[in-house]
Protein backbone atom coordinates (compact mmCIF):
# COMPACT_ATOMS: atom_id res chain seq x y z
CA UNK A 1 0.00 0.00 0.00
CA UNK A 2 0.94 3.39 -1.10
CA UNK A 3 0.00 6.05 1.77
CA UNK A 4 0.13 9.60 0.67
CA UNK A 5 -0.49 12.23 3.46
CA UNK A 6 -3.34 14.62 3.28
CA UNK A 7 -1.49 18.06 3.16
CA UNK A 8 0.93 16.56 0.38
CA UNK A 9 2.45 18.68 -2.37
CA UNK A 10 0.87 19.06 -5.61
CA UNK A 11 4.22 17.35 -6.94
CA UNK A 12 4.21 14.69 -4.23
CA UNK A 13 0.51 13.58 -5.67
CA UNK A 14 1.58 13.45 -9.05
CA UNK A 15 4.02 10.94 -8.00
CA UNK A 16 1.14 9.14 -5.74
CA UNK A 17 -0.93 8.96 -9.14
CA UNK A 18 2.03 7.58 -11.65
CA UNK A 19 3.21 5.02 -8.61
CA UNK A 20 -0.24 3.84 -8.33
CA UNK A 21 -0.49 3.33 -11.83
CA UNK A 22 2.79 1.24 -12.42
CA UNK A 23 1.76 -0.80 -9.80
CA UNK A 24 -1.76 -1.54 -11.23
CA UNK A 25 -3.42 0.02 -8.27
CA UNK A 26 -6.35 1.62 -7.74
CA UNK A 27 -5.73 5.36 -6.06
CA UNK A 28 -8.53 6.44 -3.69
CA UNK A 29 -7.60 10.50 -2.74
CA UNK A 30 -9.48 12.18 -0.37
CA UNK A 31 -9.24 15.90 -0.85
CA UNK A 32 -10.91 18.83 0.28
CA UNK A 33 -12.07 21.18 -1.85
CA UNK A 34 -11.28 19.24 -5.14
CA UNK A 35 -10.52 20.12 -7.76
CA UNK A 36 -9.46 23.79 -6.75
CA UNK A 37 -6.97 22.53 -4.43
CA UNK A 38 -4.49 21.74 -7.30
CA UNK A 39 -6.19 21.73 -10.68
CA UNK A 40 -2.82 21.47 -12.76
CA UNK A 41 -1.92 18.20 -11.10
CA UNK A 42 -5.70 16.99 -11.68
CA UNK A 43 -5.59 18.17 -15.58
CA UNK A 44 -2.42 16.92 -16.15
CA UNK A 45 -2.90 13.33 -14.57
CA UNK A 46 -6.07 12.56 -15.98
CA UNK A 47 -4.12 13.90 -20.04
CA UNK A 48 -1.99 11.47 -18.98
CA UNK A 49 -4.71 9.26 -18.65
CA UNK A 50 -4.20 8.34 -14.49
CA UNK A 51 -6.84 6.67 -12.99
CA UNK A 52 -7.88 7.63 -9.83
CA UNK A 53 -11.05 7.63 -7.21
CA UNK A 54 -11.32 11.01 -6.17
CA UNK A 55 -13.84 11.72 -3.00
CA UNK A 56 -14.44 15.49 -2.58
CA UNK A 57 -15.73 16.40 0.93
CA UNK A 58 -17.19 18.66 2.06
CA UNK A 59 -19.54 19.85 -0.52
CA UNK A 60 -21.26 23.29 -0.41
CA UNK A 61 -22.64 25.56 2.30
CA UNK A 62 -23.13 22.46 3.85
CA UNK A 63 -20.03 22.69 5.92
CA UNK A 64 -21.86 24.98 8.00
CA UNK A 65 -18.98 25.72 10.84
CA UNK A 66 -16.14 26.65 8.24
CA UNK A 67 -17.27 29.53 6.06
CA UNK A 68 -16.48 30.20 2.35
CA UNK A 69 -13.18 29.17 2.24
CA UNK A 70 -14.01 25.45 2.24
CA UNK A 71 -17.50 25.53 1.03
CA UNK A 72 -16.93 24.48 -2.54
CA UNK A 73 -19.56 25.62 -4.73
CA UNK A 74 -18.30 25.45 -8.25
CA UNK A 75 -16.95 21.85 -8.57
CA UNK A 76 -19.90 20.18 -9.88
CA UNK A 77 -19.68 22.42 -12.81
CA UNK A 78 -15.72 21.42 -12.81
CA UNK A 79 -16.14 18.17 -12.89
CA UNK A 80 -18.50 18.27 -15.80
CA UNK A 81 -16.05 20.45 -17.96
CA UNK A 82 -13.20 18.25 -17.21
CA UNK A 83 -12.37 15.45 -19.58
CA UNK A 84 -11.26 12.12 -18.54
CA UNK A 85 -12.82 12.50 -15.23
CA UNK A 86 -16.59 11.11 -14.27
CA UNK A 87 -18.21 12.99 -11.33
CA UNK A 88 -21.45 11.92 -9.34
CA UNK A 89 -23.03 13.11 -6.05
CA UNK A 90 -25.15 10.41 -4.47
CA UNK A 91 -27.70 11.05 -1.71
CA UNK A 92 -27.50 8.43 0.64
CA UNK A 93 -25.23 5.43 1.17
CA UNK A 94 -26.57 2.34 -0.77
CA UNK A 95 -26.41 4.43 -3.93
CA UNK A 96 -22.32 5.34 -3.05
CA UNK A 97 -22.30 1.68 -2.88
CA UNK A 98 -23.36 1.11 -6.00
CA UNK A 99 -21.24 4.18 -8.21
CA UNK A 100 -18.09 2.92 -6.35
CA UNK A 101 -18.52 -0.71 -7.41
CA UNK A 102 -19.19 0.46 -11.28
CA UNK A 103 -16.15 3.24 -10.53
CA UNK A 104 -13.26 0.31 -9.35
CA UNK A 105 -14.29 -1.06 -12.59
CA UNK A 106 -14.09 2.17 -14.44
CA UNK A 107 -10.91 2.68 -13.53
CA UNK A 108 -9.44 -0.78 -15.07
CA UNK A 109 -11.52 -0.43 -17.98
CA UNK A 110 -9.02 -0.37 -21.22
CA UNK A 111 -10.79 -0.27 -24.93
CA UNK A 112 -7.92 -0.53 -27.72
CA UNK A 113 -8.50 2.17 -30.03
CA UNK A 114 -10.47 4.36 -27.47
CA UNK A 115 -9.41 8.08 -26.03
CA UNK A 116 -8.85 8.48 -22.80
CA UNK A 117 -11.48 9.35 -20.97
CA UNK A 118 -13.98 8.77 -23.91
CA UNK A 119 -15.28 5.20 -23.33
CA UNK A 120 -12.12 3.57 -22.47
CA UNK A 121 -12.38 3.80 -18.64
CA UNK A 122 -10.82 6.94 -16.84
CA UNK A 123 -11.22 8.69 -13.06
CA UNK A 124 -14.22 8.78 -11.26
CA UNK A 125 -14.72 12.03 -8.97
CA UNK A 126 -17.28 11.71 -5.67
CA UNK A 127 -18.82 14.76 -4.44
CA UNK A 128 -19.70 14.27 -0.73
CA UNK A 129 -20.40 15.62 2.11
CA UNK A 130 -19.78 15.58 5.82
CA UNK A 131 -23.28 16.31 6.42
CA UNK A 132 -25.23 13.40 8.39
CA UNK A 133 -29.44 11.81 6.68
CA UNK A 134 -31.35 9.47 7.76
CA UNK A 135 -30.92 6.34 5.40
CA UNK A 136 -34.36 5.28 3.60
CA UNK A 137 -35.13 1.55 4.63
CA UNK A 138 -34.64 -0.11 1.01
CA UNK A 139 -32.88 -3.15 -0.41
CA UNK A 140 -33.42 -3.52 -4.41
CA UNK A 141 -30.60 -0.78 -5.14
CA UNK A 142 -27.79 -2.77 -3.67
CA UNK A 143 -28.87 -5.99 -4.21
CA UNK A 144 -30.38 -5.04 -8.11
CA UNK A 145 -26.05 -4.63 -8.56
CA UNK A 146 -24.71 -8.17 -9.27
CA UNK A 147 -21.13 -7.97 -9.46
CA UNK A 148 -17.72 -6.63 -10.96
CA UNK A 149 -16.79 -7.91 -14.13
CA UNK A 150 -13.54 -9.47 -14.44
CA UNK A 151 -10.52 -6.92 -15.99
CA UNK A 152 -12.39 -4.72 -18.96
CA UNK A 153 -16.26 -5.14 -17.87
CA UNK A 154 -18.63 -2.59 -16.16
CA UNK A 155 -20.64 -3.81 -13.55
CA UNK A 156 -23.48 -5.39 -13.97
CA UNK A 157 -26.53 -3.47 -12.93
CA UNK A 158 -30.45 -3.04 -13.70
CA UNK A 159 -33.27 -1.04 -12.45
CA UNK A 160 -32.40 1.63 -10.24
CA UNK A 161 -29.22 0.71 -10.23
CA UNK A 162 -28.58 1.15 -14.01
CA UNK A 163 -30.19 4.18 -13.70
CA UNK A 164 -28.01 5.72 -10.81
CA UNK A 165 -25.10 5.13 -12.61
CA UNK A 166 -26.68 6.85 -15.75
CA UNK A 167 -27.18 10.41 -13.93
CA UNK A 168 -30.91 10.05 -12.28
CA UNK A 169 -34.04 8.38 -11.46
CA UNK A 170 -37.25 9.25 -10.59
CA UNK A 171 -38.73 8.37 -7.20
CA UNK A 172 -41.42 5.80 -6.82
CA UNK A 173 -43.30 4.31 -4.16
CA UNK A 174 -43.19 5.39 -0.52
CA UNK A 175 -39.07 5.59 -1.40
CA UNK A 176 -39.05 9.32 -0.72
CA UNK A 177 -36.90 9.86 2.36
CA UNK A 178 -38.84 12.62 3.83
CA UNK A 179 -41.02 12.42 7.14
CA UNK A 180 -44.00 11.51 5.55
CA UNK A 181 -44.28 8.19 3.51
CA UNK A 182 -45.66 9.67 -0.40
CA UNK A 183 -46.56 7.36 -2.99
CA UNK A 184 -44.48 8.93 -5.53
CA UNK A 185 -45.18 8.27 -9.64
CA UNK A 186 -42.54 8.76 -12.55
CA UNK A 187 -44.28 11.95 -15.11
CA UNK A 188 -47.85 11.10 -17.03
CA UNK A 189 -50.25 13.28 -18.60
CA UNK A 190 -51.46 14.23 -15.00
CA UNK A 191 -48.16 15.36 -13.95
CA UNK A 192 -48.10 19.25 -12.96
CA UNK A 193 -45.05 19.95 -11.52
CA UNK A 194 -41.28 18.26 -10.79
CA UNK A 195 -38.95 19.11 -8.25
CA UNK A 196 -35.18 18.16 -8.99
CA UNK A 197 -32.73 17.59 -6.66
CA UNK A 198 -29.24 16.22 -6.42
CA UNK A 199 -27.00 15.40 -3.59
CA UNK A 200 -26.95 16.12 0.36
CA UNK A 201 -29.98 18.87 -0.15
CA UNK A 202 -32.28 15.22 -0.70
CA UNK A 203 -34.42 16.21 2.96
CA UNK A 204 -35.49 19.80 1.87
CA UNK A 205 -36.36 18.43 -1.46
CA UNK A 206 -38.64 15.56 0.09
CA UNK A 207 -40.16 18.09 2.68
CA UNK A 208 -41.24 20.80 0.11
CA UNK A 209 -42.27 17.88 -2.40
CA UNK A 210 -44.73 16.78 0.24
CA UNK A 211 -45.94 20.04 1.26
CA UNK A 212 -46.76 20.98 -2.15
CA UNK A 213 -48.57 17.96 -2.40
CA UNK A 214 -50.74 19.21 0.40
CA UNK A 215 -51.19 22.84 -0.18
CA UNK A 216 -51.27 23.33 -3.99
CA UNK A 217 -52.79 19.88 -5.31
CA UNK A 218 -54.69 19.20 -2.26
CA UNK A 219 -52.89 15.93 -1.69
CA UNK A 220 -52.86 14.46 -5.21
CA UNK A 221 -49.32 12.72 -4.86
CA UNK A 222 -49.79 11.93 -8.58
CA UNK A 223 -49.13 15.88 -9.73
CA UNK A 224 -45.78 15.93 -8.61
CA UNK A 225 -42.88 13.86 -9.65
CA UNK A 226 -40.01 14.13 -7.71
CA UNK A 227 -36.47 13.65 -10.08
CA UNK A 228 -33.37 12.41 -8.42
CA UNK A 229 -30.05 13.62 -10.28
CA UNK A 230 -26.86 11.31 -9.02
CA UNK A 231 -24.58 12.92 -12.14
CA UNK A 232 -25.39 16.36 -13.71
CA UNK A 233 -21.76 15.48 -15.60
CA UNK A 234 -23.47 12.30 -17.09
CA UNK A 235 -26.65 13.83 -17.67
CA UNK A 236 -25.60 16.75 -19.47
CA UNK A 237 -22.79 15.30 -21.37
CA UNK A 238 -25.12 12.53 -22.29
CA UNK A 239 -27.36 15.29 -23.44
CA UNK A 240 -24.92 17.38 -25.40
CA UNK A 241 -23.39 14.61 -27.27
CA UNK A 242 -26.46 13.68 -28.65
CA UNK A 243 -27.29 17.31 -29.69
CA UNK A 244 -23.92 17.66 -31.25
CA UNK A 245 -24.33 15.36 -34.31
CA UNK A 246 -21.67 16.26 -36.19
CA UNK A 247 -19.46 15.16 -32.63
CA UNK A 248 -21.76 12.15 -31.72
CA UNK A 249 -20.41 10.43 -28.04
CA UNK A 250 -18.02 13.31 -27.38
CA UNK A 251 -17.91 15.76 -24.05
CA UNK A 252 -16.37 14.99 -20.66
CA UNK A 253 -15.66 11.43 -21.34
CA UNK A 254 -19.57 10.20 -19.71
CA UNK A 255 -21.79 10.96 -22.80
CA UNK A 256 -21.30 7.42 -24.02
CA UNK A 257 -21.73 5.33 -20.85
CA UNK A 258 -25.08 3.67 -20.32
CA UNK A 259 -26.46 5.76 -23.02
CA UNK A 260 -28.42 3.50 -25.41
CA UNK A 261 -28.34 4.44 -28.94
CA UNK A 262 -30.87 7.36 -30.14
CA UNK A 263 -31.20 8.89 -26.82
CA UNK A 264 -29.86 10.40 -23.95
CA UNK A 265 -30.94 9.60 -20.08
CA UNK A 266 -31.56 12.83 -19.79
CA UNK A 267 -34.36 12.97 -22.68
CA UNK A 268 -35.30 8.99 -21.23
CA UNK A 269 -35.93 10.75 -18.12
CA UNK A 270 -37.71 14.32 -19.51
CA UNK A 271 -39.68 12.57 -22.31
CA UNK A 272 -43.22 11.95 -20.74
CA UNK A 273 -43.31 15.10 -18.66
CA UNK A 274 -46.47 17.17 -19.75
CA UNK A 275 -44.48 20.75 -21.49
CA UNK A 276 -46.54 22.62 -19.51
CA UNK A 277 -45.18 21.57 -16.45
CA UNK A 278 -42.39 23.73 -14.71
CA UNK A 279 -39.30 22.03 -13.33
CA UNK A 280 -37.55 23.15 -9.76
CA UNK A 281 -34.15 22.45 -9.30
CA UNK A 282 -32.24 22.24 -6.46
CA UNK A 283 -28.72 21.43 -5.38
CA UNK A 284 -25.69 22.53 -2.61
CA UNK A 285 -23.27 23.84 -5.24
CA UNK A 286 -24.11 26.03 -8.56
CA UNK A 287 -27.18 26.30 -9.43
CA UNK A 288 -25.82 26.27 -13.21
CA UNK A 289 -24.83 22.53 -12.52
CA UNK A 290 -28.84 21.66 -12.91
CA UNK A 291 -30.06 25.00 -14.67
CA UNK A 292 -30.05 23.17 -17.80
CA UNK A 293 -32.57 20.41 -17.23
CA UNK A 294 -35.55 22.81 -18.68
CA UNK A 295 -33.42 23.18 -22.11
CA UNK A 296 -33.91 19.42 -22.83
CA UNK A 297 -37.64 19.45 -24.07
CA UNK A 298 -38.11 23.41 -23.65
CA UNK A 299 -39.81 23.22 -19.72
CA UNK A 300 -40.00 26.64 -17.69
CA UNK A 301 -37.10 26.13 -14.68
CA UNK A 302 -36.62 27.66 -11.67
CA UNK A 303 -33.09 26.53 -10.69
CA UNK A 304 -31.78 26.92 -7.07
CA UNK A 305 -28.55 26.79 -5.96
CA UNK A 306 -25.10 28.90 -4.35
CA UNK A 307 -23.45 31.38 -6.37
CA UNK A 308 -21.12 33.32 -3.78
CA UNK A 309 -19.22 32.66 -0.84
CA UNK A 310 -20.75 30.62 1.90
CA UNK A 311 -21.00 32.22 6.46
CA UNK A 312 -19.99 29.87 9.29
CA UNK A 313 -23.69 29.18 10.69
CA UNK A 314 -25.48 26.14 10.82
CA UNK A 315 -27.49 24.28 8.53
CA UNK A 316 -31.17 25.74 8.28
CA UNK A 317 -30.11 29.07 8.92
CA UNK A 318 -27.13 29.06 5.62
CA UNK A 319 -29.76 27.14 3.61
CA UNK A 320 -31.91 29.57 4.03
CA UNK A 321 -30.01 32.30 3.55
CA UNK A 322 -28.80 31.20 0.50
CA UNK A 323 -32.12 29.78 -1.06
CA UNK A 324 -31.69 26.11 -1.07
CA UNK A 325 -33.94 25.12 2.31
CA UNK A 326 -37.59 23.65 1.51
CA UNK A 327 -39.41 27.23 2.15
CA UNK A 328 -37.12 28.54 -1.01
CA UNK A 329 -38.33 25.37 -3.01
CA UNK A 330 -41.86 25.45 -2.27
CA UNK A 331 -41.74 29.72 -2.88
CA UNK A 332 -40.18 28.79 -6.45
CA UNK A 333 -43.15 26.04 -7.71
CA UNK A 334 -45.15 28.31 -6.34
CA UNK A 335 -44.18 30.88 -8.21
CA UNK A 336 -43.50 28.71 -11.53
CA UNK A 337 -47.18 27.52 -11.31
CA UNK A 338 -48.99 30.61 -10.82
CA UNK A 339 -46.43 31.92 -14.06
CA UNK A 340 -47.61 29.16 -16.21
CA UNK A 341 -51.50 29.58 -15.27
CA UNK A 342 -50.99 33.56 -16.52
CA UNK A 343 -49.32 32.01 -19.52
CA UNK A 344 -52.06 29.38 -19.92
CA UNK A 345 -54.95 32.41 -19.23
CA UNK A 346 -52.97 34.54 -22.27
CA UNK A 347 -54.01 31.54 -24.77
Amino acid sequence: MIRLSPVASVRERVVYIMQCRLRSLLPINRTTPLPPLSPDALNYGLYCDSRMLLVATPSGISLAPEGGAHQSINTPLISMAQPGLTGYEPSYADELAVIMRWGFAHMVRTDDGAEAGDGGGGSVYLRLSTRSLPQPKRTAISASVTRIGAEGEDVAAEGDALDILRGGRWLRGEEDGGAEALTLTPPHEGTQLIVAHCGVVAPEAHAAVAQLIETSFNGDATAVSHLQVTSPDLLYNGWSARSETAHPRRGNGGGGFFVPPGEAHAETLLRDVPRDAPIVSVLDGHAASLGWLGSVFGHQQAALGVSRFGQSGDVPDLYRTYGIDTEAIVDAATAALETQLRQGAKK
